[in-house]
């Protein structure tokens, strides 16, 4: 809009600008808005998706790649959602969820319900 403001002011007011080109213009103006704002709302969507996946974990046994071609295996047993991305934790260490390589049922407890 500034710059559409700025050639308002810098045009020859003899030589006004053509109707049909400040509608094209317009059109691009608005269009542009648009797609900005479907960026917003689809980087929204998916900072969802990857919350509610991260959720979908707790209680799997996953295995993740850990870095230096080292994986780790376990339960999650919590999301950390307190940064940009979020991450599982296992055995209290946290992974993004784009580490995980392999999500299956949560392994049994072995702790013995107390008599």
């Amino acid at each position: 809009m500034k710059l559409l403001a700025t050639q308002f002011q810098q045009q020859d007011p003899l030589k006004p600008m053509d109707d049909t080109a400040f509608i094209a213009q317009t059109a691009q103006f608005t269009s542009l808005q648009q797609t900005n704002t479907m960026v917003t709302q689809m980087t929204q969507l998916t900072a969802a998706q990857n919350l509610a996946t991260a959720n979908s974990y707790i209680g799997r046994q996953v295995t993740v790649d850990a870095g230096n071609g080292q994986t780790a295996v376990g339960n999650v047993t919590k999301v950390d959602a307190s940064g940009s991305t979020p991450q599982i934790l296992i055995n209290g260490t946290a992974y993004p969820i784009s580490a995980v390589l392999y999500v299956e049922p949560g392994t049994p407890s072995t702790s013995t319900p107390a008599s």
